[in-house]
């Protein structure tokens, strides 16, 4: 049924196959399907009594890149129009990914009228893959709010919250990975969280890195190197100063069986000195000349009480220096 109302009181207004009340002015009612293009109708999801609207079906020799069908959204609003005449501001295109037409996958495309201008954002391969394109951040700028991807929750909770992204490894579910930002506390502060998954909802965590940077694996690290040689390293690029007679802290809350590496990045001495609760540091190799574990005038001394978990490296060379130390332990505060 096709009903055209010509009458001044309802003029613009066309109503298709439906004898649901009179459409307002300008609207276009339909009840059933509709083809724009060609070909008839049709869904790829079967059910339902829902209408399907179906675009395209016009062009019978796509290449890659051309369009099956599109649809676009246009603005009248003159800040932008200025710049876009034709008002496009966004568009869904079906889009060739074969140069016989043989596979289709789905463009977005959004706008702005500076930066990055009208363009495509993403892209759903005919195969399911997913491509965002977007210009890298600065590190410096604002990283975190022009990321490309991100898991914003319209909820929190406290201790036990999480936003993630789960990377399966099985066609089946709750086999893989999933890395999560998590809530550990009640004020936003940020633990990054990676959990295995083996025919389990749960899991179990293998890594956490806090706020302050702290990494805690779950199991333990192994190590494979290039060369068929492997190292752990403080970074090249870190350097520890300490100026003549002053002191650090690498130890308060716990000392449990530290073993400091210590090198002189100036001088190119080092040594290597075990410090835990009970006793005096012992210095397990380096030369004494440059290195002591009391404090004594002209070395490079780590110091401690015993009975304590207090543990300081101290410049008394004579000069500030510079130092790379490695600390690895038992047990050790996080400071």
């Amino acid at each position: 049924m096709i009903d055209i109302k010509k009458n001044p009181e309802t003029l613009n207004k066309l109503k298709v196959g439906t004898t649901a009340a009179t459409p307002a002015d300008g609207e276009l009612t339909v009840s059933g399907n509709v083809t724009v293009g060609g070909g008839t109708a049709s869904s790829l999801v079967s059910g339902g009594d829902s209408p399907v609207l179906s675009i395209g079906g016009t062009d019978s020799g796509l290449v890659t890149g051309e369009k099956a069908g599109a649809i676009s959204f246009i603005t009248s609003d003159g800040s932008y129009t200025t710049t876009y005449s034709d008002g496009i501001c966004g568009e869904i295109t079906s889009v060739s990914d074969s140069a016989t037409g043989a596979a289709y996958g789905l463009a977005f495309h959004t706008a702005t009228t500076t930066g990055t201008n009208r363009a495509e954002r993403l892209r759903i391969s005919s195969t399911g893959t997913a491509t965002i394109s977007k210009p890298q951040q600065e590190t410096t700028g604002a990283a975190f709010s022009g990321a490309a991807l991100k898991l914003l929750p319209s909820s929190t909770t406290n201790t036990t919250g999480v936003s993630s992204i789960a990377l399966s490894t099985s066609a089946d579910d709750n086999h893989g990975f999933l890395i999560s930002g998590h809530r550990a506390g009640t004020n936003g502060q940020p633990t990054l969280r990676i959990s295995t998954h083996f025919n389990s909802d749960t899991g179990a965590v293998a890594l956490t890195i806090n706020n302050d940077k702290l990494a805690q694996f779950y199991n333990g690290i192994t190590v494979s190197g290039a060369n068929n040689w492997s190292h752990i390293t403080s970074s090249n690029d870190q350097s520890l100063s300490i100026a003549d007679d002053a002191q650090v802290q690498l130890a308060d809350v716990e000392a449990g069986a530290m073993m400091i590496h210590i090198y002189d990045r100036g001088a190119g001495h080092g040594a290597v000195i075990f410090a835990t609760y009970f006793g005096q540091p012992e210095l397990v190799a380096g030369s004494s000349t440059y290195f002591d574990v009391a404090d004594t005038d002209g070395k490079i001394c780590v110091i401690k009480s015993s009975s304590s978990h207090d543990v300081y490296l101290k410049n008394r060379r004579g000069s500030t220096k510079q130092f790379s130390v490695l600390v690895t332990a038992g047990v050790l505060d996080d400071f």
